[in-house]
């Protein structure tokens, strides 16, 4: 347990929840999930209207102990409905029950106020996942709800994917586009002869989600470190509870995309203002260097950035890089200011993807994050480096899939191993099974969780 999770379960106010806010029924979830069910129900003389339904169970072990980690129903109904021409409705109400989790009500915080999901008892929840309507204006579609924008060309690297926040209730092992919280937006788009324009405005204070429990945080790399005083027992922090994202229209996510397609060549530019979706712990200190409390703060975040990609035969080549002047991230030696430093930051990433296999992809990706002047005072280093490769093959006419990958951090020598197999047995039913397996040194990024193997079964049956 790392001595901030110790001094979080000390106070008990890390994520102090009113014991109120366990029952009390979220009234706009409620609502939303009723206008959607109404939809659904509803006889749309307009247009045609597409229902559907997935069912999905997951069964997750630990590798080491046997334990039953997962034990989780979800229930996912979806609504694609052409109420004109030009306007469309999309939704997505889901369902979870986890037999072997109870809720995190503390989850509540990290939502905006018309994001939040319908806690039912301990294992229940009821998320709208998206819903939206879709208006096309002349060569301009506006898109109008909760939804969610991936920019940038690599696969989970984050360089320019940054849009949405995210769920790391699993860390980094559901899909990724299940890892992205949707949230409410304005998102304009014109497409004309040469360029194409996208504009949001995102209101919705929704920040990423860190959970308590399994997939906790402890590496220092993305919690503060105490002082050797401290850290042998002395006396903990104060930790304020997480405020959550400021509200107000001054404080709204704003995102610009340029783009142009030429020749097979993609190219876009981005510009980008949001709040950091993750916060980070602001100390302050007593006489003797002590931290006596920790702030959750979020900060503003400023970043420019580009993306390319380009088709070579067999090969796909991607490519993204973001500039941000002002990023901040944890001291290693604590007892000095807030205990954070800021740099300018660049990122980039390139990717190339191989389809010379038949039926099959191979795909490895770079990813380095530099930072301007010295890190000699940072937990992390001045370049990081982290590399992934992900090779996926199908069988017998689709029938089966066999993915492979691997991430790997060259500076903490840590990193994840995953393989699964996949069985279409049907039309609407598959079955997949899956190993997750972490590596490395508990104060890497991926090493945290080094006693989080686990094996996985899964089953959809969509119709």
């Amino acid at each position: 347990m790392s001595h901030w999770t110790r001094a979080c379960s000390r106070v008990n106010i890390c994520r102090a929840v009113d014991p109120v806010m366990r029952i009390r029924i979220n009234k706009t979830a409620g609502i939303s999930a009723l206008l959607l069910m109404s939809a659904m129900q509803a006889d749309l003389q307009a247009g045609p209207l597409n229902l559907s339904t997935e069912l999905m169970f997951e069964q997750a072990h630990a590798t080491r102990s046997g334990t039953v980690h997962k034990l989780n129903l979800s229930i996912v109904n979806k609504l694609d409905a052409e109420l004109s021409d030009d306007l469309g409705l999309h939704g997505n109400l889901r369902f979870n029950h986890d037999r072997r989790d109870s809720n995190d009500y503390s989850q509540e915080r990290s939502y905006g106020h018309y994001s939040r999901p319908h806690y039912i008892g301990q294992q229940g929840k009821l998320t709208l996942q998206e819903l939206y309507l879709d208006w096309q204006m002349g060569s301009g579609l506006l898109r109008l709800g909760k939804q969610q924008v991936a920019w940038g060309e690599t696969d989970g690297m984050r360089v320019l994917d940054l849009v949405n926040p995210l769920d790391l209730s699993e860390f980094v092992l559901a899909p990724f586009d299940e890892i992205r919280i949707l949230v409410w937006m304005l998102n304009y788009s014109w497409i004309g002869e040469e360029y194409a324009y996208q504009f949001l405005f995102i209101p919705d204070t929704t920040r990423s989600y860190v959970p308590n429990g399994r997939f906790q945080p402890s590496s220092p790399l993305v919690t503060p470190v105490l002082a050797p005083s401290q850290a042998a027992g002395a006396q903990d922090p104060v930790i304020y509870p997480d405020p959550g994202g400021r509200s107000g229209l001054k404080y709204a996510d704003l995102g610009l995309r340029l783009g142009r397609s030429l020749a097979g060549r993609d190219l876009n530019l981005i510009l980008l203002r949001q709040q950091s979706h993750e916060y980070l712990a602001v100390a302050s200190l007593d006489a003797t260097g002590q931290i006596r409390t920790l702030t959750p703060t979020y900060f503003m975040r400023h970043l420019a950035g580009v993306s390319y990609s380009e088709a070579l035969d067999e090969f796909v080549f991607r490519a993204e890089l973001s500039y941000s002047p002002r990023e901040y991230f944890y001291q290693r030696i604590p007892g000095r200011g807030s205990g954070l430093n800021r740099r300018a930051e660049w990122r980039y990433a390139a990717a190339l993807d191989w389809y010379g296999m038949d039926d099959g992809l191979l795909s490895m990706q770079l990813l380095q994050s530099v930072l301007a002047g010295s890190a000699t005072a940072l937990v992390r280093d001045r370049v990081d480096t982290s590399l992934s490769l992900a090779l996926s093959q199908n069988f017998l006419n689709q029938i089966y899939r066999l993915d492979l990958s691997l991430i790997h951090s060259l500076n903490q020598k840590d990193g994840l191993l995953r393989a699964s197999v996949l069985w279409n047995t049907t039309d609407h039913l598959s079955i997949s099974l899956g190993v997750d397996s972490f590596y490395g040194e508990a104060t890497g990024l991926f090493g945290q969780f080094r006693e989080r193997d686990r094996v996985s079964l899964i089953m959809k049956y969509a119709f």
